[in-house]
């Protein structure tokens, strides 16, 4: 499986930033978003994803297993409140 970076839309208005991840398939608890110790904006995704049989007489010769890593620091503006 080839990992690839997710889309991120960044919107402003008047008086908020929005940022949007595109990560399908992917459930909430397996991201992290959190503010690191130089102000900057980190996004962390881990998706440790394991196919198990349904069925336990059947014997598998193969079994899909799959995981994938992204992590991305984003410098936020000057202006935003980081607290």
């Amino acid at each position: 499986m080839k990992a690839t970076a997710p889309a991120v839309n960044v919107k402003e208005d008047a008086n908020a930033y929005t940022m949007e991840l595109a990560v399908p398939g992917i459930k909430k608890e397996f991201c992290r978003v959190n503010i690191n110790a130089d102000g900057n904006l980190e996004v962390a995704i881990e998706n440790k994803l394991e196919h198990k049989e349904e069925n336990k007489k059947e014997h598998f010769l193969r079994r899909e297993l799959s995981y994938s890593n992204y992590q991305q620091t984003y410098v936020l503006p000057d202006d935003i409140v980081k607290d």
